[in-house]
């Protein structure tokens, strides 16, 4: 008779570890897919992207505000802040601070920096005082934009939207004493 031995720390060492889909490192085609990804669940957050001016913000019971401020619009592409505010000795910070560009057309969503705790601003493959080792830049992107994947996702799940289309505001020198 045959006895089947259950696995355990002893015998499960000397097994080689599981293979795994994903390869060790990103590929560029990894990377645009994940692109890609962010662009979708973008358009779920802020469906009227294209259209929108200025800032705007989206209001949760769960979570912090969150903060959109459009830095530049072209047909094509929108380049944007996405955060939350936090009060620390007296300062209003940013955390975590996206600087992001969308390009509408390819559907494509991609971390142009990223302002990490503590205030450094980390971009590119310039300065990264997390990691311990130099990182490649597509490593970065790889990590900062699967950190971006997450934090929107957590965004959506907890009830963040900004609506379709930008509500229009009074612009303050339009109001006078008579007129409001």
């Amino acid at each position: 008779m045959r006895q089947i031995m259950k696995p355990n720390i002893y015998t499960s060492i000397r097994k080689p570890p599981p293979t795994f889909e994903i390869a060790e490192r990103p590929c560029l085609d990894q990377l645009v897919d994940l692109y890609e990804g962010n662009f979708r669940l973008l358009r779920q957050l802020v469906p009227g992207l294209r259209g929108f001016t200025g800032s705007s913000v989206s209001l949760s019971a769960d979570t912090p505000d969150l903060h959109l401020q459009i830095i530049e619009q072209s047909p094509y592409t929108s380049q944007f802040s996405l955060t939350w505010y936090f009060d620390w000795n007296n300062r209003r910070c940013p955390e975590p601070d996206f600087r992001l560009r969308a390009s509408h057309d390819a559907s494509l969503l991609e971390v142009i920096s990223f302002q990490a705790g503590g205030g450094v601003v980390v971009q590119g493959n310039t300065h990264r005082p997390m990691a311990c080792h130099v990182l490649s830049t597509l490593d970065w992107k790889w990590q900062v934009n699967i950190f971006l994947k997450k934090w929107l996702g957590y965004c959506l799940e907890n009830g963040h939207r900004f609506p379709a289309e930008q509500p229009h505001s009074i612009s303050a020198d339009l109001i006078t004493p008579g007129n409001s």
